[in-house]
């Protein structure tokens, strides 16, 4: 999980677009787009995990999901927090900045779940990809 903000603002660059990564507690008070509840409610629980956990109120501006979310950002109406898998679907004005925070509250778990006769090459490239733990 990780911070995306716009990499550029009209008089200049943003105060964390410089940052290789950022602290949660450098969060507090900034207005945010967050997931919602309806379409992202995993991501919602666990975004709202993290901020209770290191007691961050954010401003939370706006509500959707990850496409929409990420063009929000880039319009300047806030800051959100992503997946680094949805970080690349970022457009070309916003920079993604892991956090740092050594208990790894951000983690995000993913399950794969297969047919156990099932020999379907696509299935397997898949699992291969998702067990991958890089």
């Amino acid at each position: 999980m990780g911070l995306t903000c716009r990499s550029r603002i009209q008089d200049g660059i943003h105060p964390y677009a410089a940052l290789a990564s950022i602290e949660p507690e450098k969060l507090h008070g900034l207005p945010f787009i967050g997931f919602s509840a309806d379409a992202a409610l995993y991501f919602r629980e666990r975004i709202q995990s993290i901020f209770a956990h290191f007691q961050i109120q954010p401003r939370i501006v706006h509500k959707s999901v990850t496409p929409t979310l990420l063009s929000l950002v880039e319009a300047g109406m806030g800051l959100a927090l992503v997946p680094a898998s949805g970080s690349s679907l970022r457009p070309g004005g916003l920079r993604y900045l892991p956090l740092v925070e050594e208990e790894n509250i951000a983690a995000i778990v993913l399950y794969c779940a297969q047919r156990w006769n099932d020999d379907n090459p696509a299935i397997k490239a898949a699992y291969s990809i998702l067990s991958n733990n890089d």
